[in-house]
């Protein structure tokens, strides 16, 4: 089993900063097409600056992005020997059934699909707020830029 939150999430991942939005990931070896990683909404996080001054919510695009880290996350998880910027290719279907809100803790639920020659990979996310269904991402597809150590 693997957790990694603050200074290990950095090892897995190469954002920084406010890029590196989830909090923390569960990854289990043994069931290695699945990764799960938190994100808990706080009322200064960067993304609710003016959206919106009187009600705040966390902006969709940003769920999306959430998805399209612990996807990056499970990629590193289970080809060690990836290297490089995990790159976004393309975004097949997304839904939107509930706000996030300043105080929601989510859990963004990543599988992968496919692979192909640990270059190309395509997921299916989804994002729960008290177990319930937020957000779903469909046919996520990532290539990993220079995808392999050189020997």
């Amino acid at each position: 089993m693997i957790t990694a939150i603050g200074s290990a999430l950095e090892k897995i991942l190469p954002h920084r900063l406010s890029a590196l939005m989830i909090d923390g990931i569960i990854y289990n070896p043994e069931d290695p097409l699945i990764i799960t990683a938190s994100k808990k909404i706080h009322p200064e996080d960067p993304w609710l600056i003016g959206h919106f001054p009187e009600k705040p919510i966390f902006p969709w695009h940003c769920l999306i992005e959430l998805t399209c880290l612990t996807a990056a996350a499970l990629v590193k998880c289970s080809f060690s020997d990836v290297q490089g910027l995990p790159i976004v290719a393309r975004i097949g279907e997304v839904s939107f059934k509930e706000p996030a809100l300043p105080g929601d803790l989510l859990l963004i639920q990543v599988e992968m699909i496919n692979q192909v020659k640990g270059i190309f990979f395509t997921f299916n996310g989804k994002i729960l707020k008290n177990g319930k269904i937020i957000c779903e991402v469909r046919n996520l597809k990532g290539v990993a830029n220079n995808p392999r150590k050189e020997n």
